[in-house]
């Protein structure tokens, strides 16, 4: 099978110009080696780059990327990860003190440890795609790192279609698909990851063939008949993640989950509190 790779797009960041809280972290972290940002805050800083192109960005996106505080990190290391633990953990302790100043949380899910093949702590070519070819959607193929006393900003050509267009679309990788009669099926963890970034605004719609969810959901249905899992459990064990991270939110929010949920087949109950409890 021939796989597609995107272009991948290298541009340097204007900081001082960049939303106060992103503004903050990159300063903080300019001098800090081996260590990168991911996530909401590099899809932030692609959507402004978006709009000033002419692209029309919806408002609400860009406002639900600003009120993001999650600050997600990778840390490069060179060794393997076991021999590499205590350079790691002095790297996440100099980052929390940099960062101390700034309201912001940082997590330890919020790291993600990175292998490559530098001993400099140099970022190259081949690392920068590496990361962006593991991504789990499309939109998150973007990642900012700090070198020659700059911050830049690297995403491909597929990142900056899909995120233009607020449609989540997966990558397909070994925790977000399967293989099928020789079909690529969509697994929980996928499902689980299109229904977040569709419940919580950062994508308009999703792209999820027709028979992939048909193939999923017979899956599930046929484990739940076997006894493997509690009937109803369409999600698997993903439908508790679902519930933890959506118990605080608001009531908009909660009834744009079950609309969600109803429409893929998930369940046929409208009512978030009543679902949870199901679960």
């Amino acid at each position: 099978m021939i796989r597609y790779k995107p272009r991948v797009y290298e541009e340097k960041v204007n900081v001082a110009q960049s939303p106060p809280l992103v503004r903050d972290v990159l300063i903080a972290l300019k001098d800090v080696s081996g260590v990168f940002i991911k996530g909401g805050m590099t899809r932030l800083l692609l959507l402004h780059r978006i709009k000033r192109s002419g692209k029309p960005i919806s408002s609400k996106r860009l406002v639900v990327e600003e009120k993001l505080k999650d600050l997600d990190l990778i840390f490069g290391f060179y060794d393997t990860l076991s021999k590499s633990k205590d350079v790691l953990l002095r790297k996440e302790k100099e980052v929390r003190k940099l960062l101390g100043t700034i309201d912001i949380p940082l997590k330890g899910e919020d790291i993600e440890p990175f292998h490559w093949k530098t001993k400099n702590g140099r970022i190259d070519k081949a690392t920068i795609n590496k990361i962006l070819s593991t991504r789990d959607l499309s939109i998150n193929e973007v990642v900012l790192v700090s070198k020659q006393g700059g911050w830049y900003l690297y995403y491909t050509s597929r990142c900056w279609q899909d995120l233009s267009a607020g449609v989540g679309v997966l990558n397909v990788k070994d925790t977000t698909s399967r293989v099928d009669a020789c079909r690529v099926v969509i697994t929980s963890a996928g499902l689980y990851r299109l229904i977040k970034f569709w419940a919580e605004h950062k994508v308009h719609r999703v792209w999820l063939p027709r028979t992939q969810l048909e193939t999923y959901l017979r899956e599930m249905k046929r484990q739940q008949v076997c006894g493997k899992i509690p009937n109803g459990a369409n999600l698997g064990r993903y439908a508790l993640v679902i519930a933890q991270k959506f118990k605080s939110a608001d009531w908009k929010t909660q009834a744009r989950l079950m609309r969600i949920l109803n429409l893929l087949q998930i369940t046929d109950l409208e009512g978030f509190d009543l679902w949870v409890k199901e679960q």
